[in-house]
């Protein structure tokens, strides 16, 4: 993949990798257990630091996996210092399976905080399964993040999360970020015509501003 990316270079602008919380999510995401894919992970963060790449590096079911329940905030730890080690520039926490409450936002944001010491280095990737994910943003964005995935219309998944729902929309994070009064420069023209262009091509329904 990053041989492609290399080509692309100029076009392309940042690196985005992942490695799974839990051994069994890994394995069917990657063939690989946790551990060897931080350290084939790391080594490639490396390697595009050296090549003057941005690079965004996520902590995949941040918040639980549908295989082994509940993750220890500490593996989340580990994930991150490695990211940190290796010169990541951004550290995404990610509710892959959408099963965080504000009271996990809270509790990881503060690990995350203290292991990058750097809050503007985090970001956050929710998913809408259980109707938290606007409720976690929100949160969040309380303790001081602003960076956060979304996807118009809340498209997305995962093929290794049963039952994964998509993340959540670019139209609910600016709702929230308005009601909030924190500034996005987001263009709401620009997102409601990607919107129809994507309900044309996908032949279905998807949030839109309401």
């Amino acid at each position: 993949g990053y041989e492609t990316f290399v080509k692309c270079k100029g076009v392309l602008d940042t690196v985005v990798c992942l490695v799974s919380c839990t051994d069994s999510h890994s394995k069917a995401n990657v063939n690989r257990s946790m551990e060897d894919a931080l350290q084939n992970t790391c080594d490639l963060i490396r390697t595009a630091k050296q090549d003057g790449v941005r690079v965004q590096a996520y902590a995949s079911l941040a918040f639980g996996c549908p295989f082994e329940g509940d993750v220890d905030p500490k593996v989340v730890e580990n994930i991150f210092q490695h990211y940190v080690e290796a010169g990541a520039d951004v550290m995404v926490l990610a509710d892959t399976l959408g099963v965080g409450t504000p009271v996990q936002v809270k509790e990881l944001v503060k690990v995350a905080s203290d292991t990058v010491k750097d809050l503007s280095k985090i970001g956050m990737h929710v998913h809408d399964a259980h109707g938290k994910a606007s409720e976690n943003i929100q949160a969040a964005a309380k303790l001081g993040v602003r960076r956060f995935d979304s996807a118009v219309g809340g498209c997305g998944g995962c093929n290794f999360v049963p039952d994964a729902d998509g993340n959540i929309a670019t139209e609910t994070v600016l709702r929230v970020l308005d009601h909030m009064n924190i500034s996005h420069g987001m263009d709401r023209k620009a997102i409601e015509k990607a919107n129809r262009h994507l309900q044309q091509c996908l032949g279905r329904k998807l949030i839109q501003f309401g």
